[in-house]
């Protein structure tokens, strides 16, 4: 019995290949196929997911793709893959200048039906990325797809993997997207031995080529057995999760995983830099806003923000009438709720407690009363004037923006002081509001913002407190 990484063991020869290879390599996009039937009966393949660090997934009758989520993978269907690249066919530096010719590389994948060519996939499918998505996407990025479907016409399950030696451009026919494609895995299997079996053994496979490890040693190897070795240092890599707590169709968004820790092989951590870390959309680097440092510069700081949020200015707007309408509705609703009930009830108050020193100046001329009603329309008012002007510049439309109790301790000492003094509290106000811009001024010409990066979580505890 041997316990450990052992010489000449898989996860050894794992970790002996990559640091003899440690050239960059390019992320992969990749897309799954499942074969099905069309109104007419004819077989044709149909895209199901796609991945680049995380999976997406078709919902809506084909509509649109999901959030992206962690793809969480079964042990059986980890086993069944590895049963194929140990058993299959792996084909590595492949020569081919169309598709057909990839067909043509072996006999198994001529078994893939022909009445739905790769056109028809193109034609049904109706979530190409657009040019604007495009441009998100990493230089240099990869192509993969992965069918994975059931067919009756052969007698035992089917399978190749296929590497081509130079990834080229095979649009509009594999895959959806004009990015030179590199790899091919098919998978035909008679029928399904249990539910979702074939299409789970499909998601593995996605999950394996967005995984930094396999994917160097998918791109970079010479023989085929060192692809089945990556598989098992990525097993040895997964941790299982008890039957009854979840499913595989569980979606675990990547924001909620705060536990990531960093990819190992044995005692070889890798240090690749990946542009796509911590982002659920296809984006080909990180985000401005995740290096919280001063720019060392005057209004550096808002420039940079300016800059970031400029190109999705439009769209955070214009997002509310894609996806679902409930959705959207529904936060109209909460928001609309929320800001009017907190609007209301602290205008009242606030009316009593400053001694209607606020509606005087503005609502006595028209209304010729003063009552608790006169200031919350006044707050309703201000509440709408100020919150359209805060959604439309400061990048933060669904910030909720109302009086809350500690603006009404505030306003409230400070009439007291005004009263004390025998000072008019509406000038007071008023100067100590213009103060309180050029403080607010001075800290983001400065970027003090920067300073949040030091508060720790006893700090964050005792503001909520």
């Amino acid at each position: 019995m041997q316990v450990g990484n052992h010489p000449e063991s898989p996860i050894h020869n794992v970790r002996e290949f990559l640091e003899a290879h440690s050239e960059e390599t390019p992320l992969i996009y990749t897309e799954m196929l499942d074969l099905d039937k069309d109104d007419k009966a004819k077989k044709q393949w149909k895209q199901v997911a796609r991945w680049i660090k995380y999976e997406q997934t078709i919902e809506g009758d084909g509509t649109r793709f999901s959030k992206p989520h962690i793809t969480l993978l079964s042990v059986i269907g980890l086993l069944q893959l590895k049963n194929c690249l140990r058993k299959g066919i792996i084909m590595l530096d492949v020569e081919a200048d169309s598709f057909n010719d990839v067909a043509d590389a072996k006999s198994i994948i001529k078994k893939v039906p022909n009445e739905g060519s790769e056109n028809d996939v193109q034609e049904e499918s109706i979530l190409d990325l657009t040019s604007k998505e495009m441009k998100k996407l990493a230089e240099g990025t990869e192509g993969a797809v992965v069918m994975a479907g059931i067919f009756d016409g052969i007698d035992r399950p089917m399978c190749a993997f296929v590497r081509l030696d130079k990834a080229k451009v095979f649009f509009p026919e594999l895959p959806n997207v004009p990015i030179p494609l590199r790899f091919v895995f098919v998978l035909l299997n008679p029928h399904d031995h249990y539910d979702g079996e074939t299409r789970g053994i499909g998601r593995t496979v996605g999950a394996l080529l967005s995984d930094e490890i396999f994917r160097k040693v998918a791109i970079c190897s010479l023989e085929p057995y060192t692809i089945a070795d990556a598989l098992e240092e990525f097993f040895a890599q997964v941790v299982v999760i008890p039957p009854g707590n979840c499913s595989i169709e569980t979606r675990w968004e990547p924001n909620a995983n705060s536990d990531q820790v960093a990819r190992s092989v044995g005692m070889l951590y890798t240090s690749f830099d990946d542009p796509f870390d911590g982002e659920p959309v296809l984006d080909g680097k990180k985000d401005a806003h995740t290096d919280i440092v001063r720019s060392g510069r005057l209004f550096g700081g808002l420039c940079n923000d300016i800059k970031r949020k400029a190109p999705h200015f439009v769209s955070d707007f214009t997002d509310f009438f894609h996806g679902r309408w409930s959705q959207s509705v529904a936060a109209v609703i909460f928001l609309f709720v929320a800001n009017v009930t907190s609007i209301i009830t602290f205008g009242a108050v606030m009316e009593r407690a400053l001694h209607h020193q606020v509606v005087r100046t503005f609502f006595t001329l028209i209304l010729g009363s003063l009552n608790d009603l006169n200031a919350s329309i006044e707050n309703i008012l201000c509440g709408g004037i100020s919150g359209v002007i805060f959604a439309l510049f400061s990048g933060q439309p669904l910030n909720i923006l109302s009086a809350t109790g500690p603006t009404l301790v505030f306003e409230t000492i400070l009439f007291d002081f005004c009263l004390t003094n025998g000072w008019e509290f509406l000038p007071f106000r008023f100067w100590v509001g213009v103060w309180i811009g050029v403080v607010l001024l001075i800290l983001v010409a400065t970027d003090m913002s920067a300073l949040v990066g030091l508060i720790t979580r006893s700090l964050m505890s005792f503001f909520f407190f």
